[in-house]
């Protein structure tokens, strides 16, 4: 708990998004706007699967391992981020410390699973927001995560099409004007309205209308 002296805009992407929905559903009277980017909600399937099926490998070969199930996980989630998200995301080379922020920052976050937590969400303040073409996490994930969502808590609900999983660096200028955009005009992302949005041409459709977003980023 930070203790703020007024509710906030909370912002966050991917874990950061997962983290947002953790300290919004905490800290509810603390949060005003909870912009959800392409957010964690649960672990990547395929990755879980794989490091649950060695955990139980190990276990029938090595009986003897004195390693909890916990040290086990985080040993082959390591594995998994040391071997491929170099390959996916090449920038976490720029620096030493990052690929191993990154293998932190998802073992810390492995066991939130978002939609237990839904119903502690501030109210009408949840305006989740998927990309398009994310490479991580599958719309369909995030769709059923928002079907969770109860209508008290939803505020909006963005697809930015042609963004992939990191919108501010996909879609930078885009992301900045939706943000500013659903601090401002709480009247129309509120209610749980879905829009459909074209960062190219600065575009925001709606069940009964449209709006183009300023260009001033």
């Amino acid at each position: 708990m930070l203790n703020l002296q007024k509710s906030v805009n909370l912002v966050g992407l991917s874990y950061g998004g997962g983290l947002a929905l953790l300290y919004g559903s905490t800290y509810p009277n603390e949060v005003k706007n909870l912009i959800a980017m392409a957010p964690y909600t649960e672990p990547v399937a395929s990755q879980d699967q794989w490091i649950r099926s060695q955990i139980w490998y190990t276990r029938q070969v090595q009986p003897w391992n004195p390693a909890t199930d916990d040290e086990l996980y985080a040993f082959f989630f390591r594995q998994i981020v040391y071997s491929t998200y170099p390959s996916a995301e090449p920038i976490v080379l720029g620096n030493p410390f990052i690929l191993d922020a990154v293998y932190h920052l998802g073992l810390g976050i492995r066991k939130f699973i978002a939609e237990k937590y839904v119903g502690n969400l501030p109210a009408h303040a949840l305006h989740l927001v998927i990309a398009g073409r994310d490479q991580y996490i599958p719309r369909s994930l995030l769709e059923t995560y928002w079907s969770k969502v109860p209508d008290s808590a939803k505020a909006s609900h963005t697809v930015i099409q042609n963004s992939e999983h990191k919108i501010p660096e996909a879609v930078p200028r885009f992301a900045a004007s939706l943000v500013r955009e659903i601090i401002t005009n709480r009247d129309l992302f509120s209610n749980g309205r879905e829009f459909e949005a074209d960062p190219y041409s600065g575009s925001l459709s709606y069940q009964n209308g449209s709006l183009v977003l300023p260009k001033e980023y």
